[in-house]
């Protein structure tokens, strides 16, 4: 079987062979035509109109180890820092950690009634929230007290997950933007 196969290749070859050199033999040389030389005129064109400047794209972030490092580091202090003022249930403080956006969803009443409905309906548990006050006090203090950072993951250059691992499973802690004075507590967008 092999040997066949290589006679086949072989004539096949010997066969392309044959038709390339026939069909170089029946090619007729070309002859140039005579080129009249070309008659260059100048023509002035309208100016065009001044374009304006393209945006400049915007470059992809990338997370370089020493960028992650360094804000895995900030966020971290913080992250301390928010456990501290959440275990001594400091209000006045833990609202300077805010992003505008986050403080006004959780003062609005439409918002802070669902909370608590939902919280009616899964845990029977009657509690009424009113303001922000009371979501710091009743929500936020019984679940992120003892907050440890695992992990982060940047949505981009300003926007990141904070996470904590239980029981081998990501648990997000915060979603932080930075607003040029650092790090604070956002809405997930």
């Amino acid at each position: 079987m092999k040997v066949n196969i290589v006679r086949v290749f072989i004539f096949l070859c010997a066969g392309l062979a044959v038709l390339a050199f026939a069909g170089c033999a029946s090619v007729e040389p070309e002859v140039a035509e005579p080129v009249e030389p070309a008659v260059i005129e100048e023509v002035t064109e309208p100016e065009p109109p001044a374009e304006e400047p393209a945006e400049a794209e915007p470059e992809d972030f990338v997370v370089t180890p020493e960028i992650y490092e360094k804000t895995f580091e900030d966020v971290e202090v913080l992250i301390d820092r928010l456990n501290t003022i959440i275990r001594n249930e400091n209000f006045e403080e833990w609202n300077q950690y805010l992003t505008r956006e986050y403080r006004e969803n959780y003062s609005d009443p439409a918002v802070l009634r669902e909370i608590s409905d939902d919280l009616r309906k899964k845990y029977r548990y009657e509690l009424r929230l009113r303001s922000l006050r009371d979501y710091f006090l009743y929500i936020v203090v019984g679940s992120r007290e003892e907050a440890t950072l695992d992990k982060i993951d940047f949505i981009d250059e300003n926007h990141l997950l904070a996470y904590s691992i239980v029981n081998d499973t990501p648990v997000i802690l915060y979603y932080l933007a930075n607003d040029g004075e650092g790090w604070k507590i956002a809405l997930w967008q």
